[in-house]
């Protein structure tokens, strides 16, 4: 894991993924791919992830961090509804994170996915699941220097927008009124897990070896 700074804008950051709406997103990419429910909760887990990663990183261009294409197929289902995915990235990081679907044939799709993967294992303290992050052949990955450059000494406001409200409960309260936030109550490794297929797992002071998704949606 990198320094506490970092940790608490990583923590910080997937608090916000986590209160995303996502039980019809799940939903869909059920009834897109014929995945079961158990490898349906693996991959939502791990796009939440990918979202935080490029959140952290302003990546709204779609250039510097690759998505697995494994990732990408829960990414295009969520990108269908325009409006809450834009709600997505706005409440995460207040710009819409572009989706390029011929994102693989840049010249430089081999240093995002390696770098993908080095900013996993930094941010999140282990390293990526094959399961769901394979990139297939990408060649040896460049100078760990080179690749993190930019993360390195890019300032803390790069990496963490402020917060914006993510939706709404059906009161017309805002959601984290209407539901309890990490501070509110601990975090359990179910919880913290893949919180089944709605997202609304709240995480305390994480502990990112612990976060596994469940069995079950």
């Amino acid at each position: 894991m990198a320094g506490s700074s970092d940790e608490q804008l990583v923590t910080a950051m997937w608090q916000r993924v986590i209160q995303i709406p996502t039980r019809a997103l799940f939903k869909r990419y059920l009834k897109a791919t014929n995945a079961d429910k158990g490898r349906a909760t693996q991959v939502l887990h791990e796009y939440k992830r990918l979202l935080t990663l490029k959140a952290l990183d302003l990546d709204v261009d779609g250039t510097r961090i690759a998505s697995s294409p494994a990732l990408t197929a829960m990414w295009q289902q969520h990108v269908l509804d325009t409006a809450a995915y834009a709600a997505c990235c706005t409440a995460l990081c207040g710009s819409l994170l572009n989706h390029k679907p011929e994102a693989q044939d840049d010249a430089n799709h081999s240093v995002s996915c390696h770098r993908a993967l080095q900013l996993y294992r930094r941010h999140f303290g282990e390293d990526p699941p094959v399961h769901t992050w394979d990139f297939g052949d990408i060649g040896p990955p460049p100078n760990p220097a080179v690749l993190l450059a930019e993360d390195v000494d890019a300032p803390a406001a790069k990496r963490a927008a402020p917060a914006r409200p993510v939706a709404s409960s059906p009161a017309g309260r805002p959601r984290s009124a209407a539901r309890p936030l990490a501070q509110d109550r601990p975090a359990t490794a179910r919880d913290a897990g893949a919180a089944r297929d709605a997202g609304e797992a709240e995480v305390g002071s994480v502990n990112w070896a612990t976060l596994r998704p469940s069995s079950a949606p």
